[in-house]
């Protein structure tokens, strides 16, 4: 709180000379004295005018004046620096005055991870190519003839020693419902172009007579059929045309191993259960005969000729024993 002074109430300094407090304590006599100033409070302070002028004219309680007002403003210091004091919060423990720790560096996400690890694989693998890179151009001038050499003779080594195609194994089923099991199965449409090979001969069968035994196989090797059907290994020509020759061997009481001919080659080969028949389907317009052995006897026999073709789209041919053929 301010100290109120003399010095204030004469709107004076404190180094005011006597003049100066003179001349303050005219200026406010005019202005507060009760006979010239109406406000009620003007007499309370016209006496307070009075009361510094008394002090301050005079050096000795001048003197006085200023040891009190030095004393209350030492008093206010004091006050002061106590409740400053008393307002500060208390010391920080000892371990508040140590040094900041820097903060330990956070541990790697297994997402910063994958980055690395992403980073360094793309890094090894750039590395590996420029460097395969560099040695390809190293070489290429001085390898080039060699290398076509080396090619050269790494395909005729393949050539020489790659195996045959193998037949595929498997069941087909033929037209009419009627399937075989094929131990070697050839190519069901040969090329157009292609020409009919010529089949093993009847005639390697077992001569027919008091010594013939049944084959266990058909000439080619590839097992009977189970049913009636096209056998293995033998390949079917004349399959892009739409007519049908039957074979029936509803009155023969053996099964046969029979050929379809056809400009005296052999362009299909297949097995005909005994009392069953087969269908013959995609036939070509043209002459054609069956050509079959009897496989209980070894008997073989020669059908008559067959003509299909223009509205004639499909014939039928009876198989049976030579002794029962009409004459």
């Amino acid at each position: 709180m301010p100290i109120r002074t003399h010095y204030d109430n004469l709107h004076i300094s404190a180094d005011a000379d006597a003049e100066t407090v003179k001349q303050a304590y005219r200026r406010l006599s005019k202005q507060y004295h009760p006979d010239l100033n109406p406000d009620p409070d003007a007499h309370r302070i016209m006496q307070l005018i009075n009361q510094a002028y008394e002090v301050l004219s005079d050096p000795v309680r001048r003197a006085e004046h200023d040891r009190w007002i030095a004393e209350q403003q030492a008093r206010q210091k004091v006050a002061e620096v106590r409740i400053t004091v008393q307002r500060q919060p208390a010391a920080a423990p000892a371990a508040a005055s140590t040094p900041p720790q820097p903060a330990a560096a956070a541990a790697p996400t297994k997402q910063q991870k994958r980055l690395t690890a992403a980073l360094l694989a793309v890094a090894v693998v750039m590395a590996g190519a420029l460097l395969a890179w560099q040695l390809s151009l190293f070489w290429s001038g001085s390898n080039d003839e060699t290398a076509q050499d080396d090619a050269s003779a790494v395909a005729g080594s393949l050539k020489e020693t790659a195996p045959a195609p193998q037949p595929l194994q498997g069941r087909i089923d033929q037209p009419g419902g009627d399937g075989i099991e094929m131990s070697e199965m050839q190519p069901e449409n040969p090329p157009a172009d292609a020409q009919p090979q010529q089949q093993p001969e009847l005639a390697a069968f077992p001569p027919a007579g008091e010594n013939y035994i049944r084959p266990a196989t058909a000439p080619n090797g590839a097992p009977w059929p189970k049913t009636s059907g096209y056998i293995g290994g033998y390949p079917q020509f004349s399959k892009q045309g739409s007519y049908r020759i039957f074979v029936d061997n509803i009155r023969n009481s053996s099964d046969v191993f029979a050929e379809l001919m056809h400009e005296g080659q052999p362009i299909r080969t297949f097995f005909i259960e005994e009392r069953s028949q087969l269908a013959l389907e995609k036939l070509d317009a043209g002459e054609y005969r069956i050509r079959y052995r009897q496989l209980d006897n070894g008997e073989e026999i020669s059908s008559e000729t067959l003509n299909v073709g223009g509205k004639n789209s499909e014939a039928t041919v009876y198989l049976q024993r030579a002794k029962d053929r009409p004459l």
